[in-house]
């Protein structure tokens, strides 16, 4: 039953992963301008390096679903980040 329920959780994490980056793809034309991109583009390699981290340490744990949380908290900020510069940046 256990395994059972960790092959739905893993399945489940894959799918956000997966929209994740197709809503990504998909608004690119919308999401990416100048400065504001390059500022989106590094947070976004900075969540990733850290969720890679968070990944390994919590595998260590028992727990390496820790690591697509932090990366899918930190994707939030830069995506918050990068509206706020679209709004408020003067080009």
């Amino acid at each position: 039953m256990k395994k059972l329920k960790e092959n739905r959780f893993n399945k489940f994490l894959l799918g956000i992963l997966i929209l994740s980056i197709f809503s990504l793809t998909i608004g690119a034309n919308e999401l990416f301008a100048g400065v504001c991109e390059k500022a989106l583009m590094k947070c976004l390699a900075e969540a990733a390096v850290t969720g890679a981290g968070a990944t390994m340490g919590g595998a260590a744990a028992g727990m390496p679903w820790i690591g697509l949380l932090v990366w899918a908290g930190q994707s939030g900020f830069c995506i918050d980040g990068y509206f706020w510069c679209l709004e408020y940046y003067e080009h």
